[in-house]
């Protein structure tokens, strides 16, 4: 950001005071796409920031939007975030919360348990509707050096892969009000090693892959989190974006026909 542009904000507004560069985040925004699958879609992670400038911003340049609280819902619908490009996600949702995004007939809430399945099941019936759902799972065998850690070990993000069984897509098809479409996967935040992400990626990519098939439903979206670092300390190098695209380019080669009929979504917060 330039210094003129700094020091002109700071004599109209005074201190402290945060700036955001729009130009930055459109950049960001180019090159993380082009280093995703070709027919992926990004999501901007509403945790990260949010301002609703910065909504309206990666809304004008084709992002979806996640978000994980009742606020950040009514935020991104007052910068004009149509309700199909909105995910809600994260643990510990309250009935207001499900109910709201029931309401608004948002895209799709990814399902932490089968007791929140069945609270939006309850929700959805008394809309007379019936609520897309993504299962937001915890998987067993992935490599994980996030600085937060939201998957490869037990936590209250998601339903671990074990528990995926017979049982308990036959209880997900009772429910009807409710339509599973997917699979969601979130390893963490600041992950600064490409080739960690590309390993995970494939191995959700699998699961997704043999659930979908073992347990007869349609994988209409398959998304795939992100965790995309940047570095905050000297010691740490800047995220090798060429190797990510060199590997998202063979993942893609090589899943690309199976997942034809399915959307992939990608998420990013900070680094956006």
């Amino acid at each position: 950001m330039e210094e003129k542009i700094i020091e002109r904000a700071v004599n109209q507004f005074g201190t402290p005071i945060y700036l955001y560069s729009m130009n930055t985040i459109i950049e960001k925004i180019a090159i993380l796409k082009n280093c995703l699958f070709t027919k992926s879609r990004l999501y901007y992670s509403v945790k990260a920031n949010p301002l609703i400038a910065i909504c309206q911003i990666v809304k004008n340049y084709g992002c979806g939007v996640e978000v994980s609280s009742i606020g950040e819902l009514i935020i991104v619908t007052n910068a004009g975030i149509l309700p199909k490009d909105i995910i809600f996600t994260g643990p510990g949702k309250t009935k207001e919360e499900i109910a709201f995004a029931v309401k608004n007939k948002i895209k799709l809430i990814n399902i932490e348990s089968i007791y929140e399945a069945e609270l939006i099941n309850r929700l959805a019936a008394k809309e007379g509707s019936v609520m897309p759902v993504s299962l937001r799972l915890n998987p067993a065998n992935i490599q994980n050096h996030a600085k937060i850690k939201m998957a490869g070990v037990s936590s209250q993000f998601g339903i671990e892969e074990e528990l995926l069984n017979k049982d308990f897509f036959e209880e997900i098809s009772d429910m009807e009000n409710i339509e599973l479409k997917g699979i969601q996967v979130y390893m963490g935040t600041q992950i600064l090693n490409a080739k960690e992400i590309l390993y995970n990626t494939e191995y959700i990519i699998k699961t997704a892959l043999k659930l979908s098939k073992s347990y007869g439903f349609k994988l209409e979206y398959l998304n795939l989190g992100g965790g995309f670092g940047i570095p905050y300390f000297k010691n740490e190098e800047p995220f090798n974006l060429f190797a990510l695209k060199q590997g998202m380019t063979e993942l893609e080669k090589k899943y690309g026909s199976e997942l034809a009929r399915t959307e992939i979504i990608f998420e990013s917060g900070r680094f956006l």
